[in-house]
């Protein structure tokens, strides 16, 4: 991906024809096909405008470092196959004092196209018993 940018074409043609990304090769099988593309797009030629992370991390504290700041109860939701770099996110919200996290099973980053039904229960679930651990 990084080889072509800021091709946003050739950025959006290598994401929507990666073929380890079952989730968006499902998607574009689907009747949703045109809105994924649309989504993809958008998102795409959002983040050619966006600055780097050393652009925008220099000037204030390390959002990182003020996770246990957080007061509010919060869901954490991840799938178990998701990436390595995300699952070191998930590690970081240990910090959260009031956190919850869902772990779904066989589930990528694209859990709420996959596992639809699993996501919103977990939602419900956390909505009606916010910190009840299942």
């Amino acid at each position: 991906m990084w080889a072509v940018v800021p091709d946003a074409e050739k950025m959006l043609h290598i994401m929507l024809n990666t073929p380890e990304c079952y989730a968006v090769q499902g998607a574009m099988q689907s009747p949703q096909r045109d809105f994924v593309v649309q989504i993809h797009r958008e998102n795409v030629e959002k983040s050619l405008t966006w600055k780097s992370f050393e652009q925008l991390w220099t000037a204030h504290p390390l959002t990182i470092d003020r996770l246990g700041e957080i007061e509010t109860e919060t869901l954490f939701i991840v799938g178990t196959d998701e990436k390595a770099d995300v699952l070191r996110i998930a590690v970081l919200f240990e910090q959260v004092p009031n956190i919850r996290f869902v772990r779904i099973l066989n589930a990528d980053h694209a859990l709420t196209w996959t596992h639809p039904s699993e996501v919103v229960d977990a939602v419900k679930g956390f909505l009606k018993h916010p910190m009840a651990f299942e």
